[in-house]
């Protein structure tokens, strides 16, 4: 009935997704169900979808596994939660969201930044790389162009939250990178970077934070 209710007609695929924990905001706020928000990225609508999304994480969550495991799941779910907090707060209320897109787009600015770097380094792989990196990014602004103006299953407010998210990722692993690599000799230089890398971990917990606090309290209030 909660369904029902804020979606208005609803068709069967709807109600599946819905038992099965998709990101459904009003059962978020007003239920406390707080699980959709990451539970969501284990179910998709389709085949189409778990294959596209499975595709894009397999090609570009590797490379980033290889490099830590630990910083692969600290990057994916962080950016799941982002994008779904941030859909929470801004995407119509009847808007169902499924699937990884959001943990991989999150993972996307680090690796275009490993592709840049690879291009000086080595060449030949990053030729290989390239590619994809262009289907992925293209594939990315086309469908979120679409969904802004026609396509209500894909949630691209999400998409610009995970975006959110690994950005600032992205600026907080390059700066340690910077750090261990020792590429900053000068002392002014390196006090920079250290800013540089805590500002952007404290304004990533800080936009958790403020998104949290409007779906478990403003939103409620309203």
């Amino acid at each position: 009935m909660h369904l029902v209710y804020y979606s208005g007609q609803v068709d069967n695929w709807d109600c599946v997704q819905y038992i099965f924990f998709a990101k459904f905001q009003p059962s978020i706020t007003y239920q406390h169900q707080y699980w959709r928000l990451l539970a969501s990225s284990l179910m998709f609508r389709g085949w189409i979808q778990f294959y596209f999304n499975n595709f894009a994480l397999n090609m570009l969550g590797y490379v980033v596994e290889k490099q830590s495991k630990a910083k692969f799941v600290i990057v994916f779910y962080t950016s799941i939660l982002c994008g779904h907090l941030l859909s929470c707060c801004l995407s119509s209320p009847s808007q169902l969201t499924v699937g990884t897109s959001c943990g991989t787009i999150g993972l996307l600015p680090l690796e275009i930044c490993r592709f840049i770097r690879l291009r000086k380094t080595n060449p030949i792989q990053a030729q290989s790389r390239r590619n994809f990196l262009i289907f992925n990014i293209l594939s990315n602004i086309i469908l979120n162009i679409l969904a802004v103006f026609h396509l209500d299953a894909v949630d691209w407010v999400s998409h610009v939250g995970c975006l959110i998210s690994g950005l600032l990722f992205l600026a907080y692993y390059e700066m340690k990178n910077i750090e261990l690599t020792g590429e900053f000799i000068n002392n002014s230089k390196k006090l920079k970077t250290k800013i540089i890398k805590n500002t952007a971990i404290i304004t990533l917990v800080l936009f958790c934070i403020s998104m949290i606090l409007i779906v478990s309290l403003y939103l409620p209030a309203k």
